[in-house]
């Protein structure tokens, strides 16, 4: 039997981090993998015996979750080290896949997000780098590993998707902006859509048709909130149960394409807002990326998400966990790993135009750059909203998202529900 026996040799409040850490590094490599006593196994230990060491201090700041990156990697480089100044990749990547700067101290922005600006990669200026593959790269080359190796890479995939944020508000947007130009044409054509009940940015079947000619499928996800929060923050400004909706909900399903939920700002639970779809939703992502780790997740969990695409930075494109592919999530509080996939977020259209104040040709330049630094080993989570594919307030971006889809004319496509079967029957 061709199987990688693995000993770890650590604390027992260790055991479930380090283990989840191993399956996906498994599964990364295509590895048959089994926890196993010490005779001819991979040894996982504290001591400098160990084929991987483990940084002591790192496990003391594990067990009291003495998380704040600083306090973890120092500010010279990203890297856990052992006592005597040894590398530690295992913890090193172990900390970075599972959002552990996330439970480290911080203050929130005002959607209560953890903030691109105080986190690691900003720092080291990391977050194009898909450093936990790295890792698992140079793991997969331990002489006690490497024969067990099936998979040495991963061709790249896109997980495509919009959020369903807005659709009357073209007519002021777009209309605004029409008026300004002086494009009294488009302005009556904004107009006079509004009047006739079909705004703008109620177009779904617009985004099918151009991603059809691509070969593409993608999800869209749903606010059915459209209440604003006590402090202002804006959910939805149609009706989910409206027949219009109810007719393209229905449409984007008969043609392939994915219903998902798109959590609100309100304080209402996920079965609450799941409740209102036709068939309850798996997946998800949570409006403006606002999740608290792992409370957010815990909650998609007990309520029947299976998976989400919220890790991703409002402010940057790139890593969030310095991850490029999907992966299974574990909580360090409650140490345990959740039912629950994350198909992390990397491209979304409102960081480059809103947060980076970027032109359209800036930013599929910066984004065109980002793609030829990650060939191998990416599942692209594309978020574009809907507003910007519009031909007057965003004009230009539509043509940015078409520009990305030909960059990756020959990726492959992410399949949420295969990937579920696969990783949560394990």
């Amino acid at each position: 039997m061709n199987t990688l026996k693995v000993h770890i040799n650590l604390p027992k409040f260790a055991l479930p981090a380090y283990r989840a850490f191993f399956e996906e590094f498994a599964w990364n490599k295509g590895i048959d993998l089994v926890f196993a006593e010490a005779e001819n196994a991979l040894i996982i230990g504290a001591n400098p015996k160990a084929d991987f060491e483990i940084s002591k201090g790192f496990l003391n700041q594990l067990d009291h979750l003495n998380f704040h990156w600083k306090d973890v990697f120092g500010k010279e480089s990203p890297l856990v080290k052992t006592e005597k100044g040894k590398p530690d990749l295992v913890s090193t990547a172990l900390y970075m896949l599972f959002s552990g700067q996330e439970y480290g101290r911080f203050t929130a922005d005002a959607y209560g997000r953890f903030p691109y600006a105080k986190s690691y990669q900003a720092h080291f200026d990391l977050v194009e780098v898909n450093r936990v593959q790295e890792i698992f790269d140079a793991l997969a080359d331990h002489e006690k590993v490497k024969p067990f190796v099936k998979v040495r890479e991963r061709e790249n995939a896109f997980f495509l998707s919009h959020d369903n944020d807005q659709f009357h508000q073209s007519w002021k947007e777009d209309g605004f902006w029409a008026l300004k130009k002086g494009e009294i044409g488009g302005l009556l054509k904004i107009l006079s859509k509004h009047v006739q009940g079909k705004p703008l940015w109620r177009n779904m079947v617009e985004i099918m048709d151009l991603e059809h000619q691509f070969g593409r499928k993608s999800t869209f996800f749903w606010l059915v909130e459209n209440k604003n929060t006590p402090e202002g923050f804006t959910n939805a400004d149609y009706e989910f149960s409206s027949k219009a909706v109810t007719k393209l909900y229905q449409e984007i399903k008969e043609r392939g394409w994915r219903n998902g939920l798109h959590k609100s700002l309100l304080p209402k639970s996920f079965s609450e807002e799941m409740s209102k779809f036709p068939n309850p939703p798996t997946t998800n992502r949570n409006h403006f990326l606002s999740i608290q780790v792992p409370e957010t997740f815990l909650e998609m969990e007990a309520a029947g998400i299976r998976l989400d695409s919220s890790l991703g930075f409002a402010e940057s494109h790139g890593f969030r966990n310095n991850y490029g592919l999907p992966y299974r999530v574990f909580d360090f509080k409650g140490n345990r790993s959740l039912r629950l996939i994350e198909a992390p977020l990397h491209i979304m259209d409102a960081s480059q135009r809103t947060y980076q104040k970027r032109s359209p040709e800036q930013a599929e330049k910066c984004l065109v750059e980002f793609l030829d630094k990650n060939p191998k080993n990416l599942n692209c989570g594309l978020l574009w909203h809907n507003k910007f594919f519009s031909d007057y307030k965003f004009r230009g971006w539509k043509e940015v998202y078409k520009s990305l889809l030909k960059k990756g004319e020959h990726w492959g496509h992410f399949d949420p529900d295969a990937f579920l079967s696969s990783r949560l029957s394990e």
